[in-house]
């Protein structure tokens, strides 16, 4: 989405794999890419910027785009984010409640409070877990080979274990 972004990565790939290396600009769901292009995936902290309709596109194209025996990787953050876990309560009636999408936040804005000259934030967010990020790999067809909660991995923060969401889904290697 960002070029400068990309031309980060591309200054920390060493000379010798930075032929290998291929960037694209784009923003999910509009990036496509010919199936069976890639042997892994990684989404970190993307898929939660997008709506329930957006993610299980991008999680079927990605699931298109792996070659059999391929693994996705995703990561998102959960309701569980210090920054916005007042929402839990409403979360947890939700999910229990059967919504597909619990962590939703319409207005996400109003839902944390910044810092003063802070950057602005998305318009909405959509929170995820563990059992969400899985049910959206199985639907796209692909075998879930973990999912589970995580902490926070920067040094020094105050976590409880659940600010993230991980899975780890392999697309079925060919018969």
């Amino acid at each position: 989405m960002e070029p400068q972004h990309l031309s980060v990565l591309e200054g920390q790939v060493p000379a010798a794999r930075r032929a290998r290396l291929r960037t694209v600009v784009g923003v999910l769901p509009g990036v496509s890419f010919p199936a069976g292009s890639f042997d892994a995936i990684l989404a970190s902290r993307v898929i939660h910027f997008l709506s329930g309709v957006d993610i299980r596109t991008t999680v079927a194209a990605m699931a298109r785009w792996l070659r059999p025996g391929g693994r996705l990787f995703l990561v998102a953050d959960t309701p569980y984010m210090p920054s916005w876990s007042h929402i839990v309560p409403a979360y947890e009636a939700a999910k229990a409640a059967g919504q597909p999408w619990p962590g939703y936040i319409a207005d996400f804005g109003s839902a944390i409070s910044r810092s003063p000259g802070s950057m602005p934030g998305p318009e909405f967010l959509n929170t995820l877990d563990p059992d969400i990020l899985a049910r959206e790999c199985e639907l796209a067809g692909l075998t879930i080979e973990r999912a589970a909660f995580f902490g926070l991995q920067r040094v020094g923060a105050a976590a409880n274990g659940r600010e993230h969401a991980g899975c780890v889904a392999q697309r079925r290697p060919a018969a």
